[in-house]
């Protein structure tokens, strides 16, 4: 993968806005191009999640189980940053609308780069939180539908 199109999809992902130029270069060289068909499955609701995808190319339908899926096709659009953090499972299902490709972001290469750089820590807190209240939306969405 060429180091320059992952540090260009990162530097466009709004989770990485805060990030320098070296951080980004940190971040993609453990970062990974990952392409799909239209109709694969990116992930499944359910998953232990290990990283971040940023899409820079296609689109993706995003399923929280109501047979609503939303469709994605911004470029840097970045989908499961919780998980950069937290090993909890995907609250939804992603699926390849077009063929589409990405930089996935392990958890681990996020974690080292927290722990070399400490001061990001409390700018991507902010970040992360704002995902953690998607995520918990999501969750109170499937619960209110076991009810049903």
């Amino acid at each position: 993968m060429a180091l320059d199109v992952a540090m260009d999809a990162l530097a466009g992902a709004g989770v990485f806005a805060d990030l320098s130029d070296e951080q980004l270069r940190l971040l993609a060289f453990s970062s990974e191009r990952r392409r799909y068909a239209a109709g694969d499955v990116v992930y499944h609701a359910g998953a232990v999640a290990n990283g971040a995808y940023v899409l820079i190319s296609g689109a993706i339908d995003i399923d929280h189980g109501d047979n609503r899926p939303i469709t994605v096709d911004e470029l840097h659009a970045t989908v499961g940053e919780l998980a950069l953090v937290s090993a909890r499972p995907r609250p939804a299902t992603v699926t390849a609308r077009t063929d589409a490709e990405f930089i996935y972001v392990p958890r681990e290469g996020f974690m080292k780069l927290i722990e070399a750089y400490p001061e990001l820590a409390g700018r991507m807190a902010a970040r992360v939180r704002e995902s953690l209240n998607r995520y918990l939306s999501a969750l109170e969405g499937l619960r209110a539908k076991m009810k049903d």
